[in-house]
């Protein structure tokens, strides 16, 4: 399949759906590409790619969309295979129910970024929105396999209702943070907000030590060394080294949500300098 270069030449351009950006991943003409149509999310107004972007084939199979794309919402929507590189900021929806392949985001996303992912990476550069890897509105069950990478800070509620899958937070994040997870893991370098792993049934939680467990929700942490944590370091070793390395010595751990009869994990670890 060929790749493609998109970039924004609209100067103002209502908030878009652009879930049907997901057929760049199959259509072979360009001619095709420039007549997608993306609806917009108050039904009034549509407009074609092709009248918003400069539209040109690529050497290499990759997919590139160049400019603030912040007016478009749902990108990669059950993308599958394909690399797909956002040079800007995006919408709200970014990679929902993702099923494969990498995408990468040169900018800030908005909010529901991983919603109900599957498979595949997303990196993001800058921040995000709340609601990382949570699920769709109206459902039970948020992400549930994949990785996501965030280089910056995160909204609240990252990690709500998760099932499967990773979630790296390289700067803060805001309040509630693995929520009502049910497995996979979360690891946040930075600082979290109140509610920590509030309704939590079973995954793994990676945070600073110091930060406050409500002792009624999570047991008594007690220092640790398990056999686990070799294959959490290798994992994550390529994306966070400074986390990966603190696998190698004894962490602070406790279980809960108690009051919500969980048994996940929080791993408190020495801050990362």
């Amino acid at each position: 399949m060929p790749g493609w270069e998109l970039r924004l030449i609209a100067t103002y351009a209502p908030a878009l759906d652009g879930s049907l950006l997901s057929q760049l991943e199959t259509i072979e003409q360009e001619k095709d590409v420039g007549l997608i149509e993306l609806p917009s999310r108050n039904a009034v107004h549509s407009r074609v790619l092709g009248d918003l972007f400069m539209i040109k084939r690529r050497a290499d199979t990759r997919i590139v969309i160049s400019g603030d794309c912040s007016f478009l919402h749902r990108i990669a929507h059950r993308w599958t295979s394909r690399s797909l590189t956002i040079e800007g900021d995006v919408g709200a929806g970014l990679g929902i129910q993702m099923r494969g392949g990498q995408l990468d985001v040169y900018g800030n996303a908005m909010d529901d970024l991983g919603c109900q992912m599957r498979g595949g990476v997303i990196q993001v550069k800058g921040n995000v929105g709340n609601f990382l890897g949570g699920p769709m509105p109206g459902r039970r069950s948020g992400m549930s396999g994949g990785r996501v990478i965030v280089f910056g800070n995160a909204g609240h509620h990252a990690g709500y209702r998760m099932r499967r899958g990773t979630v790296i937070i390289n700067g803060n994040c805001g309040v509630a943070v693995a929520s009502d997870m049910v497995a996979g893991t979360v690891v946040v370098r930075g600082t979290v907000g109140d509610h920590v792993a509030a309704g939590m049934k079973r995954g793994t939680l990676v945070v600073d030590k110091r930060t406050f467990l409500q002792p009624i929700r999570f047991s008594q942490p007690r220092l640790e060394r398990l056999s686990v944590m070799r294959l959490l370091e290798s994992d994550l070793q390529n994306d966070v080294p400074e986390i990966a390395r603190a696998m190698r010595f004894p962490i602070s751990r406790s279980l809960g949500d108690l009051s919500a009869g969980g048994r996940g994990e929080v791993w408190g670890i020495e801050h990362p300098s």
